[in-house]
């Protein structure tokens, strides 16, 4: 997995798909580092995977699967249009956090920390 600097700490990238497309971009990965932060600096997310949402068929989420001490469970993110977001994720395919470049380190830009977008933090 390559990295690039960022600040003052090193952020993996995301790995490419078949086409040599990454697999998540940006925002995307800064958001789910974001939400999963806690579980990523333990290492306790173990597998995350896009999955078609039954009630309605233009909408896909994200689950991710949390495995520590304490818990065994699944976070699963809100609803969005299958044709906007994580559209190079495959549906039912487990992806490990470093497949997809996702660190603790790294914020969503909306979270506003430090008053900069994609801030990291320690």
């Amino acid at each position: 997995m390559t990295e690039r600097r960022s600040g003052l700490a090193m952020i993996p990238e995301t790995q490419k798909n078949e086409n040599g497309d990454p697999i998540i971009n940006d925002d995307e990965r800064a958001y789910l580092s974001g939400a999963l932060r806690p579980f990523l600096k333990h290492g306790e997310v173990k597998r995350i995977y896009k999955k078609e949402y039954s009630l309605n068929p233009a909408r896909a989420y994200i689950v991710a699967m949390i495995d520590s001490t304490e818990i065994q469970d699944a976070m699963v993110f809100p609803t969005f249009s299958r044709k906007k977001k994580y559209l190079n994720m495959h549906y039912d395919e487990p992806y490990t956090p470093e497949e997809l470049g996702l660190d603790y380190r790294l914020m969503s830009r909306f979270s506003n920390v430090g008053g900069k977008p994609n801030a990291e933090v320690d």
